[in-house]
């Protein structure tokens, strides 16, 4: 299992959630759309991105992303020190008590 801290969780303009990690990832990271359950690595951002968002709240794609990420074998780790960009309070608030950092 490879270890990756969470630098930045971002939503972006287009409604997609971002899962940035600090390392800047691996080239094999982008296996991930294998898994066929719409995350995808971004390359550019460095990151894990869903799909756009539809009947799914951001806190649901976030947990679905790092599920998705560790069956793939890695562990994604939410940190005090994570980025929080265009992120809706609510679901940040969620997620932090799901995580409990």
């Amino acid at each position: 299992m490879s270890n990756e801290i969470i630098s930045t969780i971002e939503v972006l303009e287009s409604g997609k959630l971002v899962i940035c990690l600090a390392s800047g990832g691996r080239p094999d990271y982008s296996n991930i759309y294998r898994e066929g359950v719409g995350v995808y690595w971004n390359e550019e951002l460095k990151g894990f991105i869903s799909t756009e968002k539809k009947e799914w709240s951001y806190s649901e794609w976030f947990t679905h992303i790092l599920k998705t990420a560790k069956g793939c074998g890695i562990n994604c780790i939410l940190q005090q020190t994570t980025s929080w960009v265009n992120f809706p309070d609510n679901e940040k608030s969620s997620i932090l008590q799901r995580h409990a950092i």
